[in-house]
């Protein structure tokens, strides 16, 4: 939204605002951290980002240590469990390591760290096991949420 700044590190910019359980804004990387560490993220990983007071340096800035700390799939290579599973992420995609697909809206990964498509993955956390392959789909179906409505 506008004029919307981290309650922790006061970004103005980032890819997705969130929110702390007392409901402050907090910058995508902020709001990472504390999911996964359950304690505010530290002033040494906002580096660069209390120089200068102008919003828009330190959205730049959380946007640059979020591509450090959180490596897109571009540079995925520097993840051990994706390294094990792609020689180099740049030569070849992702896939998924039940129906081997590389398309996908979003990857997951099961109990053992193991790469899986937005299906398989979401198969395997409601039944506790494998996607079945003959449940694969060439095609990714998007779910129609609302009624269509008829102009007469």
């Amino acid at each position: 939204g506008m004029g919307v700044r981290c309650h922790n590190c006061a970004a103005t910019v980032t890819p997705l605002w969130r929110r702390s359980a007392n409901n402050e804004p907090l910058c995508n990387a902020c709001g990472l951290y504390l999911k996964l560490h359950a304690m505010h993220r530290p002033k040494h990983l906002q580096q660069i980002a209390s120089g200068g007071a102008s919003g828009s340096g330190r959205g730049k800035t959380t946007k640059v240590l979020l591509e450090q700390e959180y490596p897109s799939k571009e540079n995925a290579s520097s993840l051990a469990p994706l390294s094990q599973t792609l020689p180099t992420a740049s030569s070849m995609p992702p896939s998924c390591t039940n129906c081997e697909t590389t398309l996908t809206p979003l990857w997951r990964k099961d109990d053992a760290g193991e790469i899986l498509c937005n299906a398989c993955g979401l198969y395997y956390k409601l039944h506790n096991r494998h996607r079945p392959i003959s449940l694969k789909r060439n095609v990714i179906r998007r779910r129609s949420r609302y009624e269509s409505k008829v102009v007469a």
